[in-house]
């Protein structure tokens, strides 16, 4: 397993890669972006921070590709994607609670 991650920003890439990510993507590089939605599509999303709008992050999934949020937005706050693309190319959106501090770290290790 090859671990993508993606990030706002450029400064968390070497964090990122401390943590077992083989690439590092950053969502403001639309070459980038591009590059993943086409060319390296991904089996797995776990997002960690909330995102209005995930209609780009869905593109980068492959078909049948999963889409988890753990990040809890404010209540007033709508969840935006393209519908069309999830239907079609099969894809699952779910959410999960977060677990503890433990279960993150094991997550981690086992990104590893």
């Amino acid at each position: 397993m090859k671990v993508v991650a993606i990030s706002t920003s450029p400064s968390k890439e070497k964090e990122a890669k401390s943590y077992g990510a083989k690439e590092f993507v950053c969502s403001k590089n639309e070459e980038q972006m591009k590059y993943i939605s086409t060319k390296e599509k991904l089996d797995l999303i776990i997002n960690t921070a909330f995102i209005p709008d995930i209609t780009n992050y869905l593109y980068t999934l492959k078909a049948g590709g999963r889409f988890i949020e753990v990040a809890l937005p404010e209540a007033t706050k709508p969840l935006v994607f393209n519908a069309l693309d999830l239907v079609v190319n099969q894809k699952i959106l779910t959410g999960s609670i977060v677990g503890s501090r433990k279960e993150v770290e094991d997550t981690l290790d086992f990104c590893d």
